[in-house]
């Protein structure tokens, strides 16, 4: 029994080291020698990127008696637009970065008998706009930030009273988003801490007003726009807002003193003209976390703003003259995270305070109210989106509506399609007087990569 142990023990010893041989034979050959190991390539300084948006617009007004009736009924705009941006981040806190934006609306060339307006056609055939061009760097405790960009302040999404510094554009109101809304401008912003508070302040370098309806177009059926006598580039706009978190709670305080971008209107030896005052501003805004809410509100003292006066003319009031008056401004708003539907609903408030309470100052009330109703809705794994917004300029049966529905649709990362439907109320906000039943779909895609 022990000699059969033993030539066992024997014959597995031999077998083994057979075994290994032809193991070891595996590696005579090196099989990775054509393999070749590769590095983690070192992450660039640079990026770009590209965006292309197509967007046609119809409106469902039917043909009627006038040239703008007939021009902007139906298809009323195809654009095209492409929007490259560049950056460069060599260190944290050091960059530099531009965006441009390049359109052309097709709708000239597709309806070229249509009688559109000349004024309207040389201001949306084509577009050229420097979205963003800036530089970034560190600057004693802080950093500073220069060239053209946005700067947005307070704490609402829609109507808040602080976040005035940029012209919007409200060519074709209820269609912009408010961050899409922003007219950027040339300006220097700094940075710092100081304590617990974050402290900004800044310099606007250029005046642009508010881009309005195109003269010619549906919502500024005139034919001609006013004159704009705009401030001179000198004439800068400043600020300095200090904002603090603690909690659930966040504070910001704003003291401003800029143009105001909208302007008033004026008659001035017979010609109309759109002049601008520069307003002083003074604000504080607060929110507060709770569960799935987030409060918000707003006040600010404004001071300075200027309107013309209502003054008795051969065929009716016609506004003349600059008379100054100032107004409190409040707004609250509240946000609802539901998941996967976010809910947001504004209000704000504009008492007037006038100097001279005799006179009838054009597009001046006593008091005026304005009103948002937002709703945002993901489903099918994120891809699909539902939205709806309601905008009110006053709570009384004379105040005028948008409202807007929309379905989006994410058919892969960075290819989106989007379908819009807005209407019109007439109420007091001049456009509407104008869009008060000319609905429009609006029709969109992007794709970016």
């Amino acid at each position: 029994m022990a000699r059969f142990w033993l030539t066992l023990w024997l014959l597995m010893g031999l077998t083994g080291l057979a075994i290994a041989e032809d193991f070891d034979a595996l590696f005579d050959d090196d099989v990775f020698a054509d393999v070749e190991v590769r590095t983690q390539p070192t992450e660039s300084h640079w990026h770009w990127q590209n965006r292309l948006d197509w967007q046609a617009i119809y409106n469902t007004r039917r043909d009627g008696a006038s040239d703008e009736e007939r021009a902007y009924s139906g298809w009323s705009a195809n654009r095209f637009y492409w929007q490259p941006r560049l950056s460069w981040q060599p260190a944290t806190g050091v960059g530099w970065a531009g965006e441009a934006r390049l359109g052309w609306d097709s709708i000239f060339t597709l309806r070229d008998n249509a009688p559109w307006h000349p004024d309207d056609r040389d201001t949306r055939e084509w577009m050229a706009e420097l979205r963003e061009f800036r530089f970034w760097l560190p600057l004693g405790p802080g950093s500073l930030s220069y060239g053209v960009q946005t700067e947005t302040l307070g704490l609402l999404d829609g109507l808040s009273v602080l976040n005035v510094l940029n012209a919007q554009d409200r060519t074709v109101p209820g269609l912009a988003s408010p961050d899409d809304a922003a007219l950027p401008n040339r300006s220097a912003i700094y940075s710092t801490a100081l304590a617990d508070y974050r402290v900004r302040t800044g310099v606007v370098q250029l005046f642009y007003p508010d881009r309005l309806p195109p003269a010619g177009s549906d919502f500024n059926p005139g034919g001609q726009s006013p004159r704009l006598v705009k401030p001179g580039e000198a004439d800068l706009g400043a600020y300095l807002a200090m904002s603090r978190a603690s909690g659930p709670w966040d504070w910001q305080f704003l003291i401003a003193s800029s143009f105001d971008s909208s302007g008033y209107l004026t008659v001035n030896e017979g010609e109309l003209e759109r002049r601008f005052s520069r307003v002083n501003r003074a604000g504080a805004a607060v929110s507060r976390v709770q569960g799935i809410a987030i409060w918000k509100a707003e006040t600010a003292l404004v001071h300075n703003l200027e309107a013309a006066a209502l003054m008795p003319g051969p065929q009716g009031p016609v506004p003349q003259g600059a008379h100054r008056y100032h107004q409190w401004q409040s707004a609250l708003g509240a946000e609802w995270n539901l998941g996967q539907a976010n809910l947001v609903a504004e209000v704000r408030h504009n008492q007037t305070f006038q100097q001279d309470s005799e006179l009838e100052l054009a597009g001046v009330t006593e008091s005026s109210q304005q009103w948002l109703l937002a709703m945002r809705s993901r489903h099918w794994r994120e891809r699909l989106e539902m939205n709806a917004r309601v905008f009110g300029q006053g709570f009384d049966a004379d105040s005028g509506v948008i409202a807007g529905l929309g379905i989006a649709y994410d058919w892969r990362d960075g290819m989106t399609s989007e379908l819009n439907w807005l209407t019109y109320r007439e109420g007091n906000l001049p456009p509407l007087q104008q869009a008060s039943g000319n609905d429009r779909l609006v029709l969109s895609s992007r794709w970016t990569w």
